[in-house]
């Protein structure tokens, strides 16, 4: 994940290139790729910036899917989880995009 182009092409091609299993139906998809982008926020705030662009069209999903999207990114805008004893909050570049994603 330190390599901006190598997590930007995997985690930007499964969310942008795999419908699928981004959007599954238990929110799985989400989940991963939120989590992705809090690792890469602590490291290079642009890259996941970018990689947040994959939730943009999350108000196009049906009611149960837009639910999940919605709360995955939720809970990465509330706080992200740096290892597992310090925590701390999303990047400016981040927070902006969610915000605007959210609404």
């Amino acid at each position: 994940l330190s390599n901006p182009n190598r997590a930007r092409s995997l985690i930007g091609s499964f969310a942008m290139g795999n419908p699928t299993g981004f959007n599954a139906a238990s929110g799985e998809g989400y989940g991963l790729v939120a989590e992705a982008i809090g690792r890469i926020d602590a490291i290079n705030p642009q890259v996941a910036a970018r990689l947040l662009t994959a939730f943009r069209s999350f108000r196009m999903l049906e009611p149960a899917r837009r639910r999940l999207a919605s709360q995955a990114l939720e809970e990465l805008r509330a706080t992200v989880e740096v290892g597992r004893r310090a925590s701390r909050k999303l990047s400016r570049d981040c927070s902006e995009i969610v915000d605007r994603v959210l609404g």
